[in-house]
């Protein structure tokens, strides 16, 4: 495994234990919660899905 993959794993990881840690201790309306944490996940994770898209490495069409 290389650098690259060690790191996303290990970015994963600590996403997830973050994720762990604020939903347990979320007080208030549970949805909102939940709505407004995959939005954000949703911001940050887009760009990195549309980038191969926009320049062509990843056709569509498959």
């Amino acid at each position: 495994m290389g650098t690259a993959e060690i790191a996303l794993v290990l970015v994963a990881a600590v996403a997830h234990a973050i994720w762990n840690t604020a939903a347990k201790y979320q007080r208030g309306d549970s949805v909102l919660f939940v709505w407004a944490y995959t939005c954000a996940a949703t911001l940050l994770c887009l760009p990195l899905g549309l980038a191969p898209v926009l320049d062509g490495s990843q056709p569509l069409d498959r």
